[in-house]
């Protein structure tokens, strides 16, 4: 098995800085997050103003030179119907809420009650059920699936571990896997259920380990299109791949000289699959963007490749493949994948740049309004302007997922 061509973005970093019992019920669905507002705070100030000038922008360095692929360009996806274009996010870290782009139905669909931690969660690939990390007993922490809606809430997993993370669906959306730890920074593995529909566990969801890799520093995982290979970081700075046929593992990216790889994600369109080649010493952090083409082969040898300096928290797909966001602590950088062209997200105020998300017209973002409050906002890529899209009277978003449904 061979990778054929691999393609490094190098980017200058001066200009890229310019538990509680378990619980089954939820309270009612689509509960609104801004009824309690007063007829003041409904009265939210817009965002400024961005001015987003040829200055506000920037191209790769001189001396990048795009590759050209052999894989086809990613499609357009092609809305339904309006107000079918939604946002899911964190609110609070105990709620999962989605709102219409254009700001109506701003609604708690998953919630536990007040307290009750919603670490992360993750869409099923047809966008019909929400799979997410909360309370199970004692300490512990499980894996919950949903409907769409936040009916049908079940506790999935059942191994009671204080560490639960990085909830994964397969790509053809009938199992779920996850990385699970006895404790807290301990050493862990990569499990895999079946969701069972509350019927048992974990004779009824087959819930095992897949992947015995025992790691302290895990750091993600992602599945090629296929579900052939897992993709993960973690036991050590580099990334593995676990082919789900065979079990065997392969070494992807070789040991880095300092700081680990990752995160790494594969687009949801297209064979392609990028991630983070990182290297700090210190203060100083250099790196690169690597994409691989082809992510249905292993690597003969594992990628070495390191870049010019580029410090990034995150990266993520635009839905239809067309937009690789790449989140700083500062900024967030988006990459058209057809035009091969390279600018920054041209706003003020930008706030925990790392939930960004982006389909293929516009870049959804948070930041402060008029009144300090933590709000979603759009940026419109065509139109060149921003909106705000909720009005939450208080809060805290996070992990902002931009789909498109039908009716």
């Amino acid at each position: 098995m061979r990778l054929t061509k691999i393609v490094v973005l190098s980017l200058w970093a001066c200009v890229l800085l310019s538990a509680c019992q378990q619980q089954t019920s939820v309270l009612p669905t689509a509960i609104s997050i801004e009824s309690a507002q007063t007829a003041a705070a409904q009265t939210q100030a817009a965002l400024p103003t961005p001015t987003p000038t040829a200055t506000a922008r920037f191209q790769f360095p001189a001396t990048f030179t795009p590759t050209p692929f052999d894989t086809p360009m990613p499609t357009s996806i092609t809305l339904q119907e309006e107000n079918n274009s939604r946002l899911y996010y964190l609110y609070n870290n105990d709620s999962i809420a989605v709102v219409n782009d254009d700001g109506t139905n701003n609604s708690i669909v998953v919630t536990l009650g007040v307290g009750q931690s919603i670490s992360e969660y993750a869409l099923s690939p047809d966008q019909t059920r929400i799979a997410f990390i909360a309370p199970g007993a004692g300490s512990g922490r499980e894996v919950y699936t949903s409907d769409i809606n936040g009916m049908n809430v079940q506790k999935e997993s059942c191994l009671g571990y204080a560490d639960v993370r990085s909830v994964t669906w397969t790509p053809d959306g009938a199992q779920i896997v996850f990385f699970a730890a006895s404790a807290s920074g301990g050493a862990g593995d990569i499990y895999i259920l079946q969701s069972s529909n509350g019927q048992g566990c974990p004779n009824s969801n087959s819930q095992r380990i897949l992947a015995p890799i025992q790691a302290r520093d895990f750091r993600g995982m992602t599945f090629n299109r296929m579900g052939t290979f897992l993709f993960y970081a973690g036991g050590g700075g580099s990334i593995y791949i676990w082919d789900m046929t065979t079990n065997a593992r392969y070494l992807a990216s070789a040991e880095p000289a300092f700081g680990p790889d990752g995160p790494m994600r594969q687009n949801p369109v297209t064979d392609e699959l990028a991630f983070l080649r990182q290297s700090i010493n210190g203060a100083n952090r250099t790196g690169s963007l690597v994409r691989i083409p082809d992510s249905t082969v292993a690597p003969e040898t594992p990628i070495q490749i390191l870049g010019d300096p580029f410090d990034a928290l995150d990266i993520r797909w635009s839905g239809d493949g067309t937009y690789l966001l790449m989140m700083t602590p500062a900024s967030v950088i988006y990459l058209d994948i057809t035009l091969n062209r390279l600018a920054e997200l041209p706003v003020t105020g930008l706030r925990l740049p790392e939930a960004a998300s982006a389909n293929r017209d516009g870049i959804a973002y948070t930041a402060y309004d008029a009144k300090n409050v933590i709000q979603i906002y759009i940026y419109d890529l065509n139109r060149e302007e921003a909106r705000q899209v909720t009005k939450n009277p208080d809060g805290i978003i996070r992990s902002i997922v931009w789909v498109e449904q039908p009716s």
